[in-house]
C-alpha cells in the first residue's frame, strides 16, 4: 500500500469514526433531554395546580429558599445545547419536500432555545442570587423582584422562548406529511410541543415532556444503534 493510499484510508477511518461519534452524541441528546425535562418540570412546587401564578408573593414563595428548584433551572439551562443538537438533527432529516419545514421550524427552534437560555439566566439564576440575602435585605429588593415578574425593561424578550415549541411543531408537521418518521412519532412530537405552549402550568408541561420522550427517545436509541453497529 502506497503512502497516499495509507493516508486516504486513515482519513476515511477518521471520518467514519467522527460520524459514529456524532450519531452517538445526538442519540444521547435525544434520550437525555426529554428525560431531564420530565424531572425538571416535576420538581416545581404545587405541581397539580392548574392555575398559572400571577401574584408576586406567590411567585416568590415558589422559588425563595427552594434549592432543588434552582438546581432544576440550572439543568434546563444546560439542556439548551442538547436542544440545539436535537434541532439540527431533525432539520437534516427533513429533505426534499420536507426541507421547508426543517428550515423554518429549525431556525425558529434554535432562536427559541437562545431565548430559553436568556429566560433561565435572567429569571432563575438571578433569583438564586437573591436567596443568599438576609431577610431584611430581601425585603428591600421587593420592587426589583416585582419588576422582574412584570417583565419590565427588555425582559419581555424572553417571551421569545415560545418559538422553540412552535419550531418543533412545524418540524413535526413536516415529518407527518413526508413520512420520514412514523406518523405516531410525528404526532407525539407535534402534541408534546403544542402542550408546552401553556401559561406555566407545570403538570401540563410534564405531560408534554412525556409525549416528547416517547417521540424522541426511540429516535435516540436508533442513532446509538447506528453508531455502535457502523
Amino acid at each position: 500500500m502506497t503512502t497516499l493510499q495509507t493516508s486516504l484510508t486513515t482519513h476515511s477511518q477518521s471520518r467514519r469514526h467522527a460520524r459514529q461519534n456524532g450519531r452517538f452524541a445526538v442519540g444521547l441528546a435525544l434520550i437525555v433531554f426529554p428525560i431531564l425535562s420530565i424531572f425538571i418540570y416535576a420538581s416545581h412546587p404545587n405541581l397539580l395546580s392548574l392555575q398559572p401564578v400571577h401574584e408576586i408573593d406567590a411567585w416568590i414563595a415558589e422559588w425563595h429558599g427552594n434549592a432543588p428548584l434552582h438546581f432544576s433551572h440550572v439543568l434546563m439551562l444546560l439542556c439548551v445545547p442538547l436542544l440545539i443538537a436535537i434541532t439540527t438533527e431533525l432539520m437534516t432529516m427533513l429533505r426534499a419536500k420536507g426541507r421547508p419545514y426543517g428550515f423554518v421550524g429549525g431556525i425558529l427552534a434554535i432562536v427559541g432555545a437562545v431565548f430559553l437560555a436568556a429566560d433561565k439566566g435572567a429569571l432563575c439564576l438571578v433569583t438564586s442570587a437573591f436567596d443568599t440575602l438576609s431577610a431584611a435585605e430581601f425585603a428591600q429588593i421587593y420592587p426589583a423582584i416585582a419588576a422582574m415578574k412584570g417583565m419590565q425593561g427588555w425582559l419581555w424578550l424572553v417571551y421569545g422562548l415560545v418559538l422553540l415549541p412552535i419550531g418543533f411543531i412545524i418540524m413535526g408537521i413536516g415529518f407527518y406529511r413526508t413520512g420520514v418518521l412514523p406518523r405516531w412519532q410525528a404526532g407525539l412530537l407535534i402534541a408534546g410541543s403544542a402542550l408546552l405552549l401553556n401559561p406555566d402550568i407545570e403538570i401540563i408541561s410534564v405531560i408534554a415532556s412525556v409525549l416528547l420522550a416517547f417521540a424522541l427517545v426511540t429516535l435516540g436509541l436508533r442513532r446509538i444503534r447506528e453508531a455502535v453497529s457502523a
